[in-house]
């Protein structure tokens, strides 16, 4: 019976991981950016982006929802320790990621002019920040990429985010987490853990059908 049990868990969280990559949307701009999308109750939402250019390299970005030390942590990992490499991948993001443009099914996707459209976003306006420096005292130093619905309003602006500051609750504000392109991959690395689980389990349960 716990067997049974184990392998139908270990089925579910791979199916559960295959259609999770199966419904994502993947669209690929003139300049060469992979926007990647899911829809949601018949709306788009924009999950982040692959191979956006920062100065002369490559980086995958992903808008996560949630407490800003459980996703940055220290920033030990995080690609950019100065202030103009984070108002260089923010300015990114309003030149390369928020477009409006029609997709191959000619559906038009508005993620500069439908800023709620991205995810963690419910308004009409979005803050998206960037962290460079994890200071003495838990805060966070970031630039913050601000897309309006109205393009002349988009800016770059300084902020700072206390480690326990939470996103959750707030309907303009996301986390950005870049990685460079080739090591990472977006949509958030738990779909390919789902998956990862999803398979060695299954392969754990079959082995052990053999044997008996």
């Amino acid at each position: 019976m716990k067997r049974k049990f184990l392998f139908g868990l270990a089925a579910w969280f791979l199916v559960f991981g295959v259609v999770a990559v199966v419904n994502a949307d993947t669209y690929t701009t003139s300049d060469g950016v992979d926007l990647i999308y899911e829809y949601i109750d018949n709306a788009p939402e924009l999950m982040g982006a692959n191979n956006v250019l920062v100065d002369s390299s490559l980086f995958n970005v992903s808008f996560v929802d949630g407490i800003a030390w459980d996703v940055w942590g220290d920033l030990s990992v995080n690609p950019f320790n100065y202030l103009f490499e984070a108002e260089l991948a923010s300015r990114a993001l309003l030149d390369y990621v928020f477009l409006d443009f029609y997709d191959d099914d000619n559906r038009l996707l508005s993620f500069d002019t439908i800023p709620w459209w991205t995810r963690g976003i419910e308004y009409n306006e979005g803050y998206v920040y960037t962290p460079y420096v994890f200071s003495m005292d838990s805060t966070y130093v970031c630039v913050t990429a601000v897309n309006w619905d109205v393009e002349d309003d988009d800016a770059i602006i300084g902020s700072t985010l206390d480690y326990q500051s939470s996103t959750i609750s707030s309907s303009t504000a996301v986390l950005a987490v870049w990685t460079p392109a080739e090591t990472s991959a977006v949509p958030e690395p738990s779909t390919m853990l789902l998956l990862g689980v999803g398979l060695i389990g299954l392969a754990g349960a079959t082995r052990r059908k053999l044997k008996k």
